[in-house]
């Protein structure tokens, strides 16, 4: 619980202090008064349940919150494998002098907007997009044969990352959505520069290498010259491709508010920052305060719908196809519709279908909540089949869709291919559409 020094209190009244930091006070003054831990995540488990409280360590892959229950303040912890997200929306740190704003940025704004003392008025910012997914936004201090070092100053200090980690380079504010259809953006071998036309601002690509990128030129080898492109006629840099191969590593991904995400490994909590090996190997600190969310990555939840079956097999009874549908009704929509309710999680599947997974024998448990989908699916019946390497794991030859839906588990150890089925029942194929609603795949605990 966070305490307030009795010389807190003088320092505050004598005015020395900043406003920014009087909000602070004022906000956690309050907190103290109502009695209450300051609701500063909300955590959500595998299981599907929520609780929200204070942070307070992460010790060995175990996060420990304090959780207010009444007027009595608990502990409970939960270790990050088990957890699918941790909301940071709330997050209010327990020493708000840790976290005051860079003097290069302005409140409720992207981290790196302004540059800092030093650096060029006009220095351009660029949001940098990896391999992995992760998104950072700063100014490039350095461009070597085999690194770029970035400035942001979420991260602190610049950091290195490796040339082969990062897919795209674009200039603040522009996207591959500002780039024609008829302009190809796939790397290949050479990598491609996103150029404005000094008659008609057309955006063309330009392929080549790119040698280096500072806020004067980018300088590019391409018609075997080496030649310098003003930033100002530059759009964004499609770099060449590199193979990439995800790791199986307990990994996490933090969105921060500036819309910039990192991924890594949590080791620690540091003075209300999360300490991060990422992804492309640097070590980092991310204040808390600055953090939206929290995602796992290879934690021991992993939803089928965020799959890609290796097989697909649709049958129509006369030569209407319904195809399968993710995370909506084959009506489209947001979500499955159930007897009990709608799930925003799952896959619909109209019979005659078949959808293969290769899931490599990695998982230890399957777990779903399957229906008939409403209200189209009302009169439906139909055969339900969940396969593990062309055996059956589970049947229903009945499935209605006047009855409750069904809660499955199912033992999934040393599956490789995982099938899900849906097969024509009494009444042909009318109303057969069939939800797997919350459907679900658990690796085994960490050990």
């Amino acid at each position: 619980m966070f305490s307030m020094p009795p010389s807190a209190f003088p320092t505050f009244l004598s005015g020395n202090i900043s406003v920014l930091q009087r909000i602070k006070f004022l906000a956690v003054l309050f907190m103290l008064v109502v009695g209450s831990v300051a609701q500063g995540v909300t955590v959500r488990t595998i299981d599907g349940k929520d609780f929200s409280g204070q942070l307070v360590s992460l010790d060995a892959g175990t996060l420990t919150v304090a959780v207010r229950d009444g007027n009595e303040e608990k502990r409970q912890s939960v270790r990050l494998d088990e957890i699918v997200s941790i909301d940071m929306a709330g997050f209010i740190p327990v020493n708000p002098a840790v976290v005051e704003p860079s003097s290069t940025t302005q409140p409720g704004s992207p981290s790196t907007t302004q540059p800092a003392a030093g650096r060029p008025a006009d220095a351009i910012s660029w949001r940098l997009v990896l391999l992995c997914g992760d998104q950072l936004t700063g100014f490039i201090d350095g461009w070597s044969a085999t690194t770029i070092t970035l400035s942001n100053s979420d991260l602190g200090k610049p950091i290195p990352i490796p040339l082969q980690d990062v897919k795209e380079i674009w200039k603040a504010g522009s996207s591959r959505d500002d780039v024609p259809e008829s302009v190809a953006l796939n790397g290949g071998l050479e990598d491609i520069a996103l150029v404005k036309s000094h008659s008609d601002k057309r955006i063309q690509g330009v392929r080549g290498t790119v040698v280096g990128l500072t806020n004067d030129a980018l300088i590019f080898r391409y018609g075997g010259e080496e030649r310098q492109i003003d930033p100002a006629r530059l759009v964004g840099i499609v770099l060449a491709t590199h193979q990439y191969t995800p790791s199986d590593k307990l990994q996490m991904s933090f969105t921060l508010v500036s819309g910039d995400i990192i991924s890594g490994e949590w080791t620690s909590l540091k003075n209300d920052a999360a300490a991060v090996r990422t992804i492309w190997a640097a070590d980092v600190l991310l204040p808390l305060a600055r953090v939206s969310k929290i995602n796992v990555i290879n934690g021991r939840l992993t939803y089928l719908s965020e799959l890609t079956p290796i097989k697909v097999e649709q049958i129509p009874y006369f030569d209407r196809i319904l195809p399968y549908r993710i995370d909506s009704s084959l009506r489209g929509g947001k979500g499955l519709t159930l007897t009990d309710g709608t799930y925003a999680k799952g896959i619909a599947m109209h019979s005659r279908s078949l959808l293969h997974y290769d899931i490599g024998g990695k998982f230890e448990f399957f777990r779903a909540r399957v229906g008939m989908l409403q209200p189209d699916g009302k009169l439906g019946r139909a055969a339900v089949r969940v396969l593990g390497d062309g055996k059956p794991l589970y049947e229903n030859p009945d499935l209605r869709g006047d009855q409750k839906p069904v809660d499955l588990g199912v033992n999934l150890t040393g599956v490789r291919r995982l099938t899900l089925e849906v097969d024509y029942g009494h009444g042909q194929d009318v109303g057969d559409q069939v939800g797997w609603a919350d459907v679900r795949l658990l690796r085994p605990a960490m050990k």
